[in-house]
């Protein structure tokens, strides 16, 4: 429990103030519908969080959305690879060293948890940038890379229902057939006078082009579901319709469009499937350089500084502390809003060592959740309501917590108490509760 005389005014401040941890309004989010900015973020889209014990990365739908307004320093982290703009006690997942011996071994173990305010004190950060997904729907190899080769240089032919390619390169047309072939797709093939080539797909792959493509034949949200054999299929086949040569060994790409849109998805797909990957802009184009080599982004001493924020500060809470981040192009892995063990960092004893009658579950902000057995319900509450609302002077102000009671059998409570209410009326709305009823 914690200690009535470890509740001084710093311990206060820095425990039980809820400090926000939370990022910049241009921080996006990566999720099933592809990189959305925080702003119009909802608990409907599914965000993609990574695992730190195992790198797996998964969809899901946020347990929680912080979205309030800010006035303060933000520490911004730039690097050529990352960028990172947050709130001085926002969690941050780094490597302790470069050494790529380390940085391929993504145990645990070579994970730390810090602060911003304590990475700010040190001469570099590692953050990890991908991950590889688990799950998702499986497409044979050779439909995965006819999809690539139909976006990057196929016709659709609408009012036959058709799909063609025009080439003068031999190389492009021999693999195409071969793809087709594999694929099991038929392909007619035209000689013409110039010397170049078409080639023309039937209903059939039009139908499933219609499906993958739309009718604009560009990279869709539906390339993010695919599972991670599947989605490498897909990065490795970009490089040989729609990229330029990279300074990089294989493997190496960088992709570019015209289309900002088939970008986003390629930086998506890549970091998925182990991919470390940034968006940049290149004259009139697009372009995503991904690369296997490192999968972690280093960001310099000269990148660290402080700036003076005035706006809204936004995170997730997900189920496994981290989630998959793109800001200005670059993307990384960061935490979540969870402030549990920042109470351990404090010297201030977690409540679930009291005892085995409940359970710390989240630690968010304002809001503390936790799962009791019924008949410690009121002696745990009562304790927490004590000493979050007894009066204490922080800089010569008597501050207090007034705190809201809720019960239920899931995190959609049913029960509410503004004030805590005597023993008798609590126990009462406890066993409503436990019995599927409402007080």
């Amino acid at each position: 429990y914690f200690r009535y005389d470890r509740l001084d005014a710093e311990a206060y401040r820095r425990g039980y103030s809820f400090d926000p941890q939370c990022v910049d309004d241009q921080t996006e989010v990566l999720t099933t519908d592809g990189f959305v900015r925080f702003p119009n973020l909802t608990t409907d889209h599914a965000v993609a969080v990574w695992n730190d014990k195992s790198g797996n990365i998964h969809f899901e739908r946020p347990q929680c959305i912080v979205d309030k307004p800010h006035t303060g320093d933000l520490l911004k982290f730039e690097g050529r690879r990352a960028s990172l703009c947050i709130t001085p006690t926002h969690r941050q997942p780094c490597s302790p060293s470069r050494d790529p011996r380390v940085l391929r071994n993504r145990t645990r173990l070579l994970w730390r948890v810090k602060e911003a305010a304590a990475i700010e004190q040190e001469a570099e950060l590692n953050v990890p940038s991908c991950g590889t997904v688990s799950g998702g729907v499986h497409l044979p190899r050779a439909v995965v890379q006819l999809l690539v080769a139909t976006q990057a240089d196929g016709t659709y032919r609408h009012v036959h229902c058709q799909v063609e390619w025009h080439f003068s390169k031999s190389h492009k047309v021999n693999r195409l057939i071969a793809v087709s072939r594999r694929a099991g797709i038929a392909l007619q093939k035209y000689q013409c006078r110039d010397g170049t080539v078409i080639l023309s797909a039937g209903p059939a792959w039009y139908t499933i082009c219609q499906e993958w493509l739309g009718r604009e034949k560009v990279l869709s949200r539906r390339f993010l579901s695919l599972d991670l054999y599947s989605l490498r299929i897909f990065v490795r086949e970009l490089g040989y319709w729609d990229s330029r040569q990279t300074t990089r060994q294989a493997p190496s790409l960088c992709y570019i469009s015209a289309i900002e849109q088939n970008v986003d998805i390629a930086q998506a797909a890549g970091v998925l499937c182990g991919y470390r990957a940034y968006k940049s802009r290149q004259g009139d184009l697009w372009a995503a350089n991904l690369t296997r080599k490192v999968t972690t982004s280093t960001i310099a001493k000269p990148g660290f500084s402080r700036t003076p924020y005035t706006g809204h500060i936004y995170c997730i809470t997900c189920s496994t502390g981290f989630f998959i981040m793109r800001r200005d192009g670059k993307v990384c892995i960061t935490g979540n809003s969870e402030v549990a063990d920042l109470m351990n960092q404090r010297g201030l004893k977690p409540l679930h060592q009291r005892g085995g009658d409940f359970h710390i579950n989240a630690h968010v902000h304002d809001s503390l959740f936790l799962s009791v057995k019924p008949d410690a319900a009121y002696d745990v509450a009562k304790f927490l309501v004590d000493s979050l609302e007894r009066p204490r002077t922080y800089y010569g102000i008597e501050l207090s917590m007034p705190c809201t009671v809720r019960l239920g059998r899931s995190w959609k409570t049913t029960t509410e108490f503004l004030r805590l209410p005597d023993q008798t009326t609590f126990d009462h709305a406890v066993h409503a509760v436990m019995e599927g009823g409402v007080l």
